[in-house]
């Protein structure tokens, strides 16, 4: 009882190989076909997700832009603000110093007015001891006096502040 393989046998032994050949064959297709298609998807995704991130990163440097050119301004017109208030203040400061250098000029010509009156008060009492002790020297003070007028009123020019008084 020899057992002979016949070409039935063979082909039924093959038939399933043959079988499951296929359907691997269809599998491995259909598993292909899944990755392909799961690789659209998550291109597509990642185009999406670069398209995103390329307009909000071109929102934000919009808005940094916005941002910079809103700071530059204000930071404009404050400097022209202070400058202008500096400005200001140094003329206020001018005409200040200017009115104070006027009141020490005009206080300088009283102080030398007042100089002048006491050293004629000076004079004056000086001539009225001598004449009262010594009644000779009393022609000899008139002409000094005389003298020293003369010279007074032409080197001593009439100041504005002298007027007053």
């Amino acid at each position: 009882p020899r057992a002979t393989v016949t070409a039935q046998h063979l082909s039924g032994l093959f038939k399933d190989a043959q079988t499951t050949l296929r359907q691997l064959t269809v599998d491995a297709e259909n598993i292909r076909r899944t990755i392909a298609h799961n690789d659209e998807v998550v291109r597509q995704g990642i185009e999406e997700i670069d398209k995103e991130i390329e307009d909000e990163t071109f929102e934000r440097k919009d808005a940094f832009d916005r941002l910079r050119l809103e700071f530059e301004s204000f930071a404009h017109r404050k400097t022209e603000k202070v400058v202008q208030e500096l400005e200001e203040f140094t003329k206020e400061q001018l005409v200040k110093d200017s009115s104070r250098a006027r009141q020490l000029e005009d206080l300088g010509h009283e102080v030398d007015r007042l100089k002048d009156h006491l050293c004629n008060i000076g004079h004056t009492w000086r001539r009225a001891v001598m004449s009262i002790t010594d009644p000779s020297t009393r022609n000899m003070m008139e002409q000094e006096e005389e003298e020293a007028r003369e010279h007074h009123d032409t080197s001593a020019p009439v100041s504005p502040s002298s007027r007053r008084s």
